[in-house]
């Protein structure tokens, strides 16, 4: 990950199916799309993404896939 603070972002996460009170390490971007494609039901197409974001932060871990 880079190492420029201007350029992170802020990630707030909250709702059903999400953890409650879950701090997060910096993450890079590409790890968001796991994550929504998880939240929607949807099959997730190849990307640099992985599902480190979904299995830190959703309550059932299970499903979240990057192929």
């Amino acid at each position: 990950m880079g190492n420029n603070v201007e350029m992170r972002a802020t990630f707030i996460a909250a709702g059903p199916h999400i953890r409650q009170g879950v701090a997060l390490e910096p993450f890079r971007n590409v790890d968001v799309y796991p994550l929504v494609t998880t939240l929607l039901g949807l099959k997730a197409a190849a990307s640099d993404g992985t599902c480190l974001v979904a299995d830190q932060i959703l309550k059932d871990r299970a499903g979240c896939s990057t192929k």
